[in-house]
């Protein structure tokens, strides 16, 4: 048997007035089970709102990407500590963190040794940015391994 708080679930929880579920909940719906993951953080902000709990966690895509497999060992393989996706993350976050403007953030990111790709919109606007380390390649060496700016922030 668990200790539980007077009235409350051992999680610390309110307790509820209620057994059942909220009425904007539709539970006729079959789950479907593969590759939505956006869905299912949809269906828990409102469990939460409707049994009126604390949100856990935005659904902002801010947090940060995991190296993949292939990334990983291809880094213990080199004998690295960290992965290239890894090493750019926290470069363009300090430099965007310190930097005044977008030519600024790009001359700081070439600074700090990566190659920069800077995608322009018809207007000649700055509209995005990859970056690649020195000396990471793929395909046998043939070309760098370009990552796409926006998820490294």
């Amino acid at each position: 048997m668990t200790n539980r708080p007077a009235g409350g679930s051992p999680h610390g929880t309110p307790p509820t007035t209620s057994t059942s579920a909220p009425p904007s909940l539709d539970r006729t719906a079959a789950p479907r089970l593969r590759g939505d993951i956006l869905a299912l953080h949809t269906a828990a902000r409102a469990f939460e709102a409707g049994w009126g709990l604390t949100p856990m966690s935005p659904l902002d895509r801010t947090a940060r990407r995991r190296p993949v497999t292939g990334e990983a060992e291809k880094a213990a393989s080199r004998g690295l500590a960290e992965t290239a996706r890894e090493v750019l993350q926290r470069t363009v976050r300090t430099e965007a963190a310190l930097a005044q403007s977008d030519t600024d953030f790009l001359d700081r990111l070439r600074d700090a040794g990566l190659r920069v790709r800077e995608r322009l919109g018809d207007d000649g606007a700055l509209v995005g940015y990859s970056v690649a380390l020195p000396g990471d390649r793929a395909d046998g060496g043939s070309r760098p391994v370009w990552f796409a700016g926006s998820p490294l922030v």
